[in-house]
Parts: C-alpha cells; sequence; structure tokens
C-alpha cells in the first residue's frame, strides 16, 4: 500500500522546541519494514516546513492511506487535513497519538476511518494487514478504536513492546532535519544548532494525575539496551552531523545504574566531543554519582517538574518529593555544569493565591537557570480531567486551548483573568529579578558564546515571529491563506470559511 504520514501544524504561538515527530518515524519504519511505500511529513516543528506543498504532493503520490498523529493543540488542524484528503482522495484515514488516545470518541468524525491507541506499531502493521484482506474483521486488532455501525468500538488494549531493540530505526528521510533546534539546551547557538533525538526508553512507572502518558504506554516502562541507543547515536552523527541530541523518554532517570551506562558508552566513544544532550528526569532519582556521569556522557540541560511544592498538593497530583531533594537536584546539576529549566504548574482546582505566592517564594530560591509556568491542563483520560467534569470546572473543550499555556480549568478561588496575571507576574518577579539578571550577565561576561546564546533567547520572540511571518506569507502565496491563519485557535475551516470559494485552491476546495 502507498502510505503517506502527516504531523499537521499547531496554532500554538510557542511550538517551540522543534523536534522531529519520532513516533510517526517510527510508524513510518514498520510499515516500510514490512513493503509499503511511505513517505512522511512534519508540518508541526518547525515554520520553515512547506507547507503549501503537501497536497502537491499528495495529489503525486496518490495514497492509499492517510495517518496522522496529534497532540491536542494540533488535534482539529489534523482534522481538517483529513477532511481535506477524504474529499480529494477518498482514502483511508488513520490517528493516533497523544490526543485521540485519551479521546476515542473522535472516531465518529466521518473523516477519520480508524484510531490507534496506544503503542502504535504493532496495530498499525495488523491494520494494513486487515486492509489488504488478510485479517478477517477489525474486531481482532487489539489497539485499533473503530466505528461499528453507530457505536465506538474501543478494541482491548494491546502489551506493549518489550524488545524495543528489535524495532527499525526511524525513518527521518523526508523530514526537515537542518531546521530541528532546542534552544533551550543553552550550548549552541540557535543559529548554528542542529538537533536531533530519540528514545531510550518508553512509558513511566509513575501515576501523576494530570499526565496523558497512561493513555499512550500504561504504567509499564521499557528501555532498549545502552548500545543499541548510541549505535543510533552515532549512526545519526555519522548520516547527520548534529551537535545536540535530545533524549525524548518521558522519564530518562528512572533507572539510575541503565542511565549511567548510557553515559560511558557515550563517553568511551567519543561522543561528547561532537555533541551536547539534554534530557527528563526527576528531583528525587537525582543522585551526585548519575550527575557527573551524565555531564561525563555529554549532559548540558535538564528538565524537572516541580509542579506542586507541598505534601498536600503533591497528595493531589499523586506525585510526590521533598523539598530537600528538590533543593539538591538543582544545586547538584548547575555545580556540575549542566544548564537547569523547572516546571511549575498553577491553575488546579485547588489553587488559592496564598498558596500560590507561598510556593513561589520557594522556587526562587532554587538554583535554576530556567521556570516555566505553565497552566494545568485537563487532557483526555488523565484523573485531573476526570476530577474537572465531575464539579463542572472545565472552562471549554476546544482541543486549540489544551496546550498549557492557555487557562483551561476554572479555578473557584481565584477569578480567570487574576490566574492569567498571575502568571505573568510570577514570571516576569523571576526573570527580572535583579540577582537572576547579575548571574545571566556574570556567565555572558565569562564567555561570548553565552553572550550570543542569551541574546538570542532574549529576542526569542522576535525570531519566532520572524518564522511564524516567514511561512504565513508563503503559505498566503501558495495556498491562499492569510497570516492570520497562525494566530491562536484558528483551524483551517475557521480561515477557509472566511474566504469564497474561488479563493481556495483545488486541492482544498469542497473541504
Amino acid at each position: 500500500m502507498k502510505i503517506f504520514l502527516i504531523s499537521p501544524p499547531s496554532n500554538c504561538d510557542d511550538s517551540l522546541p522543534w523536534l522531529e515527530p519520532l513516533g510517526l518515524s517510527y510508524i513510518a519504519a514498520v510499515c516500510r519494514n514490512a513493503g509499503h511505500e511511505v513517505q512522511i511529513r512534519d508540518l508541526l516543528s518547525v515554520y520553515t516546513a512547506d507547507t503549501a506543498g503537501l497536497f502537491a504532493e499528495l495529489d503525486e503520490f496518490e495514497p492509499d492511506l492517510v495517518g496522522l498523529t496529534a497532540m491536542t493543540e494540533n488535534f482539529k488542524n489534523g482534522r481538517e487535513i483529513a477532511r481535506a484528503v477524504k474529499s480529494r482522495y477518498g482514502c483511508i484515514t488513520v490517528f493516533g497519538g497523544w490526543h485521540v488516545s485519551g479521546e476515542p470518541t473522535v472516531v465518529r468524525d466521518p473523516a477519520i476511518d480508524f484510531l490507534v491507541k496506544g503503542e502504535g506499531e504493532e496495530t498499525m502493521l495488523e491494520l494494513l494487514e486487515y486492509l489488504e484482506g488478510k485479517i478477517h474483521s477489525p474486531a481482532e486488532i487489539e489497539g485499533l478504536v473503530w466505528l461499528d455501525g453507530d457505536e465506538v468500538r474501543v478494541n482491548p488494549p494491546r502489551k506493549r513492546i518489550r524488545k524495543l531493540a528489535e524495532l527499525p530505526r526511524p525513518v527521518r528521510e523526508g523530514l526537515p532535519i537542518e531546521d530541528y533546534k532546542f534552544p533551550m539546551l543553552f550550548c549552541e547557538p540557535v543559529t548554528r544548532m542542529r538537533t536531533l533525538s530519540v528514545q531510550a526508553s518508553r512509558g513511566c512507572p509513575y501515576t501523576c494525575t494530570f499526565c496523558q502518558t497512561p493513555a499512550i504506554w500504561s504504567n509499564v516502562w521499557s528501555k532498549r539496551t545502552p548500545t543499541d541507543v548510541v549505535d543510533e547515536i552515532e549512526e545519526l552523527v555519522a548520516r547527520y552531523k548534529f551537535n545536540t541530541l535530545i533524549f525524548r523518554d518521558e522519564e530518562f532517570t528512572v533507572r539510575k545504574n541503565w542511565v549511567m551506562e548510557i553515559c560511558e558508552e557515550m563517553a568511551s566513544r567519543g561522543l561528547p566531543k561532537k555533541l551536547k544532550w539534554g534530557s527528563f528526569a526527576r528531583v528525587d532519582d537525582v543522585t551526585p554519582e548519575l550527575v557527573e556521569a551524565m555531564h561525563r556522557g555529554g549532559s548540558r540541560y535538564v528538565f524537572m517538574g516541580i509542579e506542586a511544592t507541598s505534601e498536600e498538593q503533591q497528595e493531589k497530583i499523586k506525585k510526590w518529593y521533598k523539598r530537600e531533594q528538590a533543593e539538591e537536584a538543582f544545586a547538584t546539576f548547575r555545580k556540575a555544569g549542566v544548564t537547569t529549566h523547572g516546571s511549575w504548574i498553577i491553575g488546579f482546582p485547588w489553587d488559592t493565591r496564598a498558596q500560590l505566592d507561598s510556593a513561589f517564594e520557594w522556587l526562587r530560591t532554587l538554583p535554576m537557570d530556567f521556570l516555566s509556568v505553565l497552566y494545568a491542563t485537563p487532557f483526555g483520560s488523565t484523573l485531573l480531567r476526570e476530577e474537572v467534569e465531575r464539579n463542572g470546572l472545565l472552562l471549554t473543550d476546544d482541543p486549540n486551548y489544551f496546550n498549557v499555556n492557555e487557562p483551561a480549568i476554572e479555578v473557584p478561588g481565584i477569578p480567570l483573568e487574576e490566574l492569567r496575571s498571575l502568571a505573568s507576574h510570577y514570571r516576569n518577579r523571576y526573570f527580572f529579578n535583579p540577582a537572576y539578571m547579575a548571574g545571566v550577565a556574570w556567565q555572558c561576561l565569562k564567555s561570548p558564546t553565552r553572550a550570543r546564546i542569551v541574546a538570542e533567547l532574549f529576542f526569542g520572540s522576535l525570531y519566532r515571529y520572524w518564522h511564524r511571518r516567514k511561512l504565513a506569507g508563503h503559505r498566503e502565496q501558495v495556498w491562499g491563506v492569510p497570516p492570520e491563519f497562525f494566530e491562536p485557535h484558528v483551524s483551517y475551516r475557521d480561515v477557509l470559511a472566511s474566504m469564497t470559494h474561488t479563493d481556495l485552491p483545488a486541492a482544498v476546495s469542497g473541504v
């Protein structure tokens, strides 16, 4: 079969970082290994992607099946692409990814034929066998969601793939490799940065109530061998000559000894001289021995969630740590020369102004290079979503607002506009604190490279704006889509509906 895979664009203003669609690349790899003809397009991660050429490529390729992956924030755009695909080609459409795994009833949309729920490689291959007549019924395919008449059928979940090393390498051909960047890695200027990513493990054994990971991976954590992981990194370095790497693991530090083996393997092959890398960790997993090994292996960035700061709040979100562990973790990484990035979530239903102010005063004392202040977001299939809906606190069910940068929960103790103001207030107080600014200035004085990076990050909003306008102008020329297309919460259909039928190119007329 001829399979065209798409990562749809997002309307969220802040779509950094820019990384390849790794899950879709794995799907492409297993389909290609099974003898199918596959093309893959990434429209999400980079503003310079040639979205205008999408339907021209589809016209030339003439797909039998179009597969799309979507997070919640870009699901609506993916659905509009699927509707256009259905209208023009009449081919099979399949969705996978975070959003549909948590919201399987979206299969009722006439533009969507099947959903792949959870880990997708084996489910996708069996779906292709069904479409080729080798499997009698879709009911036989674990992990598949489909519409049986008017009934949404959610088949039993598929067992997780344990031997990840047996999966083929992700397909990266056809992706805009040179455009992928992770600016927060803070070891290369953005203009010189070339970033790729690998996934050394899948899943997370923890059960945080706000996290959608269980919808994809259940609570099973599986890993690749250190040798296999580093082999892939070496292959990528040889082929693409990139200089920065991100481990896409939901929780890279689940097993300390395993992480240390990967780091020692990277060091023994001389990889830290060729690239620097970042990962995601938990503060209660961090030890001095682990940090030393990570730094020696090339680690220069770590992201750690500090979503709740009191025992009472931690109990509610099922994520526990001691303040002393957080203080020690951030201090140990900073001492080793690893950039630290913490994330704090506000806007839970139980939040009060006094609690948030108290938490922020403690957060200010942590030795972090960056602090992200994010909104609690009730993604589908999470315990947080169940609680919010049960108490009638869901502000909107519009997927475009589910991006952690927009409030989606009504907080009884804090009016909505006050919550927005608080988020800005905390960010400004953190980054414009004289002590913080003095520390950044001192780093810039010591290192011209650091100074250049800081300048690029400081003007990052202008950098992103320039890219958005550049692509918007390009799309306006080819699609007839105005720059307003990129304003937050505007879908393909919203823009197309505002245009006359004659404005539309043939590829999307009749959507």
